[in-house]
């Protein structure tokens, strides 16, 4: 495969701003649906359990498309919806603020078990939406 040309670097960051622009509103959205009302910040575990799921499922589906010998498109594509849209609707720090924050109210073991679970579950959703999206990639190639 031949090197693609190189492209300007606002062409890049241009992507994954437009793709964060619409996942953070998508996950201010989510915050807007599930108000938090008791010890775990669902919002936060439902949107990263989702997000670890569809980015698995995205990178299947390019096939790991990040590399200088990926095609454009699939280079776009990552940017967008990878590193833009999931970047913005995903949530590292509400996860760490939320544990923090029952540390402070004597829950350590809550706060253990919050950080703990929401990673293994996040692991085990990207895992599924990868072997998805690498199921649904093969079979896209087989119809074509």
């Amino acid at each position: 495969m031949n090197s693609p040309a190189v492209e300007p670097p606002w062409r890049a960051a241009s992507l994954v701003f437009a793709g964060g622009a619409v996942g953070s509103l998508i996950r201010y959205g989510v915050s807007l649906a599930f108000p938090r009302d008791g010890l775990v910040p669902w919002d936060v575990v439902l949107v990263n359990t989702v997000g670890a799921l569809l980015l698995g499922a995205l990178v299947g589906w390019l096939g790991r498309a990040a590399g200088p010998t990926s095609s454009v498109r699939a280079r776009h594509q990552r940017l967008l919806w990878g590193t833009g849209a999931l970047g913005g609707f995903t949530t590292y720090s509400a996860l760490a603020l939320g544990a923090v924050d029952l540390v402070r109210d004597d829950r350590a073991l809550a706060a253990m078990l919050l950080a703990v679970g929401s990673v293994a579950v996040g692991l085990a959703a990207c895992g599924a939406g990868l072997a998805l999206g690498s199921l649904a990639a093969r079979g896209r190639a087989r119809a074509s």
